[in-house]
């Protein structure tokens, strides 16, 4: 499933994705044109490409640091272009980011965009706190705008924190899962002016269909001391940063890094599970090896059709979003319903069926990232999953099903 964006303010994004790592000391990114300086510091790794974990795609970034009692250990990207090579200081903001000139600095006093996502493995272990994204305008107080995990209370946790001439500022915290991928937008104006300043986060589990919206900061942000960036702006870094001495390896994976201007649509346009209503998509399933249709597909859908599996089938599907992370999914005009039995209640095993557009919560649905390009759909008044049968032949009926994350339940989108 395609999540880039079509609208022309998506830029500098970093996915991993056809992207290599220069085999240098500080693993520089290269990507076409474009150049991302490393930055390696003490007992930690380059930044290199994973294969096996990604949010979207097929390919993400791996940051790493080792057990070292120095501490300052750090494996970052920032958007800066590298010190040497033929491609020296390319810088990889261009105009329609910046409203300006190519630069590498997010300009002051401009409201801008930045989303990524980010992965601890199953066996990450909680230990000193770690940055793994940073607004730095180059001073020795710290970043003006930060997320950093952290331990407390013996859980994982991530905080937003915004640093000025008045000190530190933690706005808000949210819960850190180990094994999950973790969605994050950020919508902000750095300004030294308390009155132009602000940051706001969204934070979601791939595993939690909506978004947590955190407490939102005013004030300034930045520090009136450092005249020489002062005029020009922050740079952005991500990756890990860790401060203190540790005895562990930590790890982290990026995916989906987005820096862009605001538009009409865009947190849905920067939201990995960004679903195009424009666009028409080939639903399979992965238990069946076979797509979501019906009888007769080439003819016209009368209402009351049963939903059915068929492996030849190309049948587009669009999702309108209704409200609260729902949409409806519809194929020529007609909306997919969970059909009530008799009981008018519903049961394992009812069918699914295709008829006129309403506002009735039968035809709502969401859907749950289950990873690796896999997505369960569940419909919003029976609270049951839409499911194939394993090894089904063409013509099996779609129906309803208890929630499990087996094969049958599972769907990938195709175009």
């Amino acid at each position: 499933m395609s999540v880039d964006a079509e609208g022309a303010s998506i830029r500098s994004r970093r996915d991993g994705k056809d992207n290599y790592v220069k085999n240098s000391v500080d693993g520089d990114l290269i990507d076409n044109s474009l150049v991302l300086e490393g930055q390696v510091h003490g007992h930690a790794r380059p930044p290199a490409i994973s294969t096996t974990e990604y949010r979207q795609g097929s390919h993400s970034l791996m940051f790493q640091v080792l057990p070292n009692n120095r501490g300052k250990e750090r494996s970052e990207l920032w958007f800066e272009g590298s010190r040497t090579g033929r491609k020296s200081r390319r810088k990889p903001f261009d105009p329609s980011f910046t409203g300006g000139s190519r630069t590498s600095v997010i300009p002051w006093g401009e409201e801008r965009y930045t989303a990524f996502s980010f992965k601890l493995p199953t066996d990450y272990q909680v230990g000193s706190g770690l940055f793994i994204t940073q607004f730095w305008q180059v001073s020795p107080k710290g970043p003006p705008a930060s997320l950093l995990l952290y331990r407390k209370d013996g859980r994982l946790k991530g905080t937003l924190q915004i640093l000025n001439d008045r000190g530190m500022q933690i706005v808000d915290r949210f819960t850190v899962k180990r094994g999950v991928w973790h969605d994050v937008i950020l919508n902000y104006k750095f300004s030294l002016n308390p009155s132009e300043g602000f940051m706001q986060a969204w934070v979601r589990p791939v595993t939690n269909k909506q978004y947590r919206r955190l407490k939102r900061y005013q004030g300034a942000i930045g520090f009136t001391s450092n005249s020489k960036r002062r005029s020009k702006g922050l740079f952005h870094k991500f990756g890990i940063y860790r401060p203190g001495k540790d005895s562990r390896k930590q790890t982290v994976f990026f995916d989906e890094v987005r820096n862009a201007r605001p538009s009409p649509n865009i947190f849905y346009e920067l939201d990995p599970s960004f679903i195009n209503p424009r666009q028409f998509y080939v639903l399979k399933n992965l238990g069946a090896n076979a797509a979501l249709s019906v009888p007769n597909s080439s003819q016209t859908i009368t209402s009351g059709s049963s939903a059915i599996l068929s492996a030849a089938s190309r049948r587009g599907w669009q999702f309108i979003y209704v409200e609260d992370g729902y949409y409806q999914l519809l194929s020529s005009g007609k909306a997919l319903e969970a059909k009530q039995g008799s009981s008018q209640t519903w049961n394992d095993g009812d069918p699914v069926q295709l008829t006129d557009r309403t506002d009735q919560p039968s035809q709502h649905w969401y859907l749950i990232d289950q990873g690796k390009g896999n997505y369960q759909i569940i419909n919003r008044a029976s609270r049951l999953s839409l499911a194939g049968s394993p090894g089904t032949s063409d013509g099996q009926l779609v129906q309803l099903a208890r929630p499990t994350t087996q094969a049958p339940q599972l769907w990938r989108f195709g175009s």
